[in-house]
C-alpha cells in the first residue's frame, strides 16, 4: 500500500482471480475528510486525470466486490451494502451471508454486473439490501431493489431507524453477530401474509368478465 493510502480492496472474478484494486486516499485537512479512488492496472496506480493514459475505472459492467462468495456458497443468503469497507465489516457481523458491494458509489449501480445474483435459467438469490442511514443510500438501494426484482431475485430492503446518525452504516456497528442478526430482523419490514393482495388490488372473484366473454353460470 502506498504512502498516504488508508485502505485498498481487491476485486476478483468468480473463480477468485485478481482483476483490479481500488485504493482510497485521505486528502482532507483541518478536520475535513475527502477521498479519492485510484485503481491498480497494468502495474501501476492510476487516478482520475486527463493526463493519465490509463482509465481509472474498470470498464462496465464491473464485477461485484465479494463476487467469489456467490459461487462458493450458492445456497447462502446475500447481503448487499454500500462500499467495500462496509462490506468487510458486514461480513464479520453476518458470517452466514455472502456480503457484496459494488464499485464507485451510489451513482454507479447500473454500471455493476448484477447478473451473478440471477444466472440465466436459474431462480434469483434471496437478497437483503442494507442502505446507509441517509437519503442517497435509501434512494440507491430502492433503485437496486427494483433492478434485482426484475431479474427474479427475492429482495428485502432494510429500513434503518430514523434516529441513527446521518450516514451510519454497518462499519459503525459495535455489535456481535448475534446482535446483528437481531437488528436485521427488527429493521426488516414485515413480509405480506401468504396470499395477500398488494394494496389497491381487487379480488379476481369480484371482477366482471371481460367484454365478449361468456356469462357466469348460475350456482
Amino acid at each position: 500500500m502506498e504512502q498516504g493510502a488508508i485502505a485498498q480492496w481487491c476485486y476478483r472474478d468468480a473463480a477468485g482471480n485478481q482483476l483490479f484494486w481500488i485504493q482510497r486516499l485521505c486528502l482532507g485537512g483541518k478536520g475535513r475528510k475527502a477521498f479519492l479512488h485510484r485503481v491498480w492496472l497494468d502495474g501501476g496506480w492510476h487516478r482520475p486525470s486527463r493526463r493519465d493514459p490509463f482509465s481509472c475505472e474498470w470498464p462496465a459492467p464491473r464485477p461485484l466486490y465479494g463476487l467469489p462468495g456467490l459461487s462458493q456458497h450458492p445456497e447462502a443468503p446475500v447481503l448487499v451494502v454500500e462500499g467495500e469497507g462496509t462490506a468487510d465489516a458486514a461480513a464479520r457481523l453476518f458470517p452466514e451471508h455472502v456480503v457484496i458491494s459494488w464499485a464507485n458509489g451510489t451513482n454507479a449501480i447500473a454500471k455493476a454486473d448484477w447478473q451473478p445474483l440471477a444466472p440465466l435459467g436459474l431462480a434469483g438469490r434471496a437478497v437483503t439490501l442494507w442502505p446507509d442511514a441517509d437519503a442517497p443510500g435509501r434512494k440507491a438501494m430502492a433503485r437496486l431493489a427494483a433492478l434485482l426484482r426484475e431479474q427474479g431475485c427475492r429482495v428485502q430492503l432494510v429500513d434503518p431507524p430514523a434516529e441513527l446518525p446521518q450516514g451510519w452504516d454497518l462499519a459503525d456497528a459495535e455489535w456481535s453477530p448475534a446482535e446483528a442478526a437481531e437488528h436485521l430482523q427488527q429493521w426488516l419490514p414485515p413480509l405480506p401474509a401468504e396470499g395477500a393482495r398488494p394494496a389497491g388490488a381487487s379480488d379476481p372473484a369480484e371482477q366482471e368478465p371481460a367484454s365478449g366473454g361468456p356469462p357466469a353460470a348460475d350456482g
